[in-house]
């Protein structure tokens, strides 16, 4: 024995809440089994969900040409997959609230109906239908979202009106054998094919069928009086609903009111008219027509849909239905096809039964042989019911009809390439704007935040550091005099250093009263040691602010080197640091300086190094530095997230690896120029012998500061930070463990490539997840995975573009969601 459950909604609205009824019904005998009540809490907002969708939906669907009921303020069918995207958002939020609505309730009565339909549904499986007895306006719901449903995959569900009753029967004359007898019309056919329609109703066995073709008023009213009666009405081609009626368009120039042939319809029913089939649009307001002329079954859809859809619903529908499934199983396997059409969010729920709930739907087999059903609830239970099949169509699109996997996969492929050519695009117009330096001031920045993430590393112990600092100067005078640079110097290389750095200028003799002619004897020290002392000119700005050499020395261009340093203020947004010129550019015209070494403070003291320990070639040009095997990479135009270095690019330049110490101004071990010259404990052989020194001022009120990436650091402890890099590059990779490597970076045409990768990974997020959130999660999530591999290979010493590839990423989601968020705002 099946049973019927109907749930009865009579009064409210969505701002007060609806008295609901459930009763459980034997479907055969009419007999009540059980009724629970209840109340369906206020959802003020459910019905704006629904227009959103709707809105959206019909957006897509609608046609150029003659207005078949479609609100001619919407846009046209020239769509694309963002109208898609936000009618897909739509309808999700549509379908989230119904089933949050119909689950999240407090109330006991409701509690108590979902108790019992789970019941019901569980004991009768398969064996049991649902009817929804209600204003038209809830038929228009996702009920099929429903959260109790999901485990009831060939479930059905009908929709009744709240009043009803059973047709009057009459004798039928003339049926001859044992065929289900259908008057199919095909009316007005512009812009639309029928063709799969009437190939759909031809196939069908055991018919005996009666066609149609774009016939008359007169015609159709006169068919429909036939006295041997018919089981099926169908209908095609183009319908609308004004007001709360509902017209068919049977031919070019003639329409027809339901209420214009109702006469011949309640003759038709009354002889046996048991299923109406309006193949057309728009078709609540037909179905409630008919409901009020006790129609057994109709089937419609409520919204207008493409052509291919109403195909595939009819076709998969009377192949089930014929081939002996009930006919709410039929109508629900219908609705599951329309899953293949993602390009139509909402789809699978716009066909519905209209159920006369004093009938019961006959199968196939009973429409041959005219065995009509009983009552199935007491005259005391107040139903209607209505119904036909309706769609407005698309243009026919004639490969679209060649089979829903193969058009799938096609329609899938044919999004991946849109995304993925958006994402090109959008990772070319990146390359262009890097190429052109728009974003080196963002990647600068960023490269700066990699750098300080790089692990905390201890001091060198290779350096140290003698500065003077504001007690020196009281104690021997500012400038330090000469004889007090020649004792420093003394008594550092009785230690035997690899090289000492002399960090002060010194252009001219400088002496007080305490150490009269001592001039001489700090240039005969600087001589007597002129293979690991290195002393200091500035470069300047001009001629004025320029220094030249210590006079008198024996080989000024081995033993003196610049200490100039150059910020990036004239190239980003901030003066920070991070080039380190080791060797000037050759240049034909004499600049206007008096310190004319080409080399750097730094590279004599690295050179020297490497000769004292290693014993290698060292060489050094504008286009290249050797140590030995070992190159460190040169800055050219270009280079990394510098692209539009021009004139800055000249000389050879490497970037600077700051050592990572918890203070970068103490690299090394640092002592003052008095624990030298008194020999205190932390002046020892240990921190000299064989190790670079560098002397220079550390005294607050003197030394000059520079911005970096980790802070200000004084330009005396940046020449340490350079001397550091190199050593720690050079003998890494000498001994195979180069923990340290300098900056290196990747030619543009890789750099394009990578750029473009990301790019693409960007559009294939936005193709594969069509939830904002789940593509946010995963737009997040590759950015941390970019993040990661720059991080992990900056501590290899590789500078991988950030900016570029973070905006590739971020783009094609951002433009997608700016846009749907503009058709939100427009639908609201």
């Amino acid at each position: 024995m099946g049973k019927a459950i109907v749930l009865k909604i009579v009064a409210g609205d969505f701002d007060s809440g609806f008295p609901v009824v459930l009763q459980v019904l034997d479907e055969r005998g009419g007999l009540p089994l059980a009724e629970r009540s209840g109340y369906l809490p206020p959802h003020p907002h459910l019905e704006g969900y629904y227009f959103n969708w709707q809105t959206s939906f019909r957006s897509l669907t609608s046609q150029r040409g003659r207005d078949w009921g479609i609100d001619p303020d919407l846009p046209s069918n020239v769509s694309n997959e963002y109208d898609i995207e936000a009618c897909r958002e739509y309808a999700k939020l549509l379908e989230k609230n119904m089933k949050e609505w119909l689950r999240q309730t407090v109330d006991a009565g409701c509690l108590n109906i979902r108790e019992r339909l789970i019941e019901d549904l569980a004991e009768n499986r398969g064996n049991v239908r649902i009817t929804i007895q209600a204003n038209p306006k809830l038929w228009k719901m996702p009920w099929l979202e429903w959260d109790i449903l999901s485990k009831y995959a060939d479930l059905g569900i009908g929709f009744s009106l709240l009043e009803y009753q059973k047709p009057d029967a009459i004798a039928r004359s003339g049926k001859q054998g044992a065929a289900v007898r259908i008057l199919a019309v095909f009316g007005n056919n512009e812009n639309i094919d029928l063709t799969p329609d009437k190939q759909a109703i031809a196939q069908l066995p055991n018919v005996e069928l009666e066609p149609l073709e774009q016939p008359s008023a007169a015609e159709v009213i006169q068919k429909l009086r036939d006295k041997r009666g018919w089981d099926i009405f169908f209908f095609a081609g183009h319908s609308q609903t004004k007001g709360d009626e509902g017209i068919i368009y049977i031919n070019e120039r003639e329409s027809l009111e339901i209420g214009q042939f109702k006469e011949a319809l309640k003759e038709a029913i009354r002889q046996g008219l048991q299923l109406a089939i309006f193949n057309s649009c728009d078709g609540l307001g037909l179905a409630e027509k008919l409901a009020g002329l006790h129609l057994p079954i109709a089937i419609v859809m409520k919204e207008p849909v493409p052509d291919r859809v109403a195909q595939r619903f009819l076709t998969e529908f009377l192949k089930e239905y014929a081939s002996g499934a009930y006919l709410y199983t039929a109508v629900r396997q219908g609705q599951k096809c329309l899953e293949e059409f993602i390009d139509l969010p909402g789809c699978t729920g716009l066909p519905i039964v209209c159920q006369n709930p004093a009938e019961v739907p006959p199968t196939w087999e009973e429409l041959r042989g005219r065995e009509r059903g009983s009552v199935l609830i007491p005259e005391s239970i107040e139903i209607s019911d209505a119904g036909t099949i309706f769609r407005d169509r698309e243009k026919q699109v004639p490969d679209e009809l060649t089979g829903s996997s193969v058009r799938d996969r096609k329609i899938v492929w044919r999004k991946l390439g849109r995304s993925l050519a958006v994402s090109f695009a959008i990772g070319l117009f990146v390359l262009s704007a890097q190429w052109q330096g728009k974003l080196e001031t963002w990647e600068l920045q960023a490269f700066d935040h990699l750098m300080r993430q790089l692990p905390v590393e201890d001091i060198d112990r290779r350096l140290l550091i003698v500065g003077a600092d504001e007690t020196d100067l009281s104690l021997y005078g500012h400038p330090l005099p000469d004889a007090i640079l020649a004792e420093v110097l003394e008594k550092i290389n009785e230690y035997q250093p690899a090289a000492i750095g002399l960090n002060i200028i010194r252009d001219r003799p400088v002496e007080n009263r305490n150490y009269p002619g001592e001039h001489n004897a700090f240039l005969t020290q600087i001589n007597t040691s002129s293979k690991n002392v290195i002393l200091v000119c500035s470069i300047g700005n001009d001629l004025d602010s320029s220094t030249e050499p210590l006079p008198g020395l024996v080989d000024s261009e081995r033993q003196v080197g610049f200490i100039d340093v150059f910020d990036d203020r004239d190239l980003a947004l901030d003066n920070r640091l991070r080039r380190y010129l080791l060797y000037r550019s050759d240049n034909p015209v004499p600049e206007p300086t008096k310190c004319h070494t080409p080399y750097s403070l730094v590279w004599h003291v690295v050179e020297r190094y490497f000769q004292h320990h290693h014993s290698i070639d060292v060489t050094l040009s504008h286009s290249h530095s050797k140590f030995g095997s070992v190159g460190i990479q040169r800055i050219a135009n270009r280079s990394g997230g510098y692209q539009n270095l021009g004139e800055y690019a000249k000389g050879n330049q490497i970037l600077i690896r700051y050592r990572h110490t918890p203070d970068p101004n103490q690299i090394a071990h640092q002592i003052t120029v008095r624990d030298v010259l008194e020999q205190r404990h932390s002046f020892k052989r240990s921190r000299i012998e064989g190790n670079v020194v560098l002397i220079g001022m550390t005294a607050p009120t003197l030394q000059k500061s520079f911005s970096t990436p980790y802070g200000k650091i004084s330009g005396l402890n940046i020449h340490a930070h350079v001397v550091s890099q190199i050593l720690s590059t050079v003998e890494g990779e000498l001994k195979g463990k180069n923990k340290r490597p300098s900056i290196w970076w990747w030619p543009q045409w890789v750099n394009a490539l990578w750029v473009l990768l990301w790019s693409s990974i960007g559009g294939t997020i936005v193709w594969r997840f069509q939830q904002p959130l789940q593509r946010w999660v995963a737009i997040s999530g590759a950015i941390l995975i970019l993040y990661g591999v720059c991080l992990f290979a900056l501590t290899q010493g590789g500078w991988i573009p950030l900016i570029p590839t973070i905006l590739t990423l971020l783009t094609p989601t951002f433009c997608l969601s700016l846009y749907t968020l503009f058709k939100l705002k427009s639908f609201d």
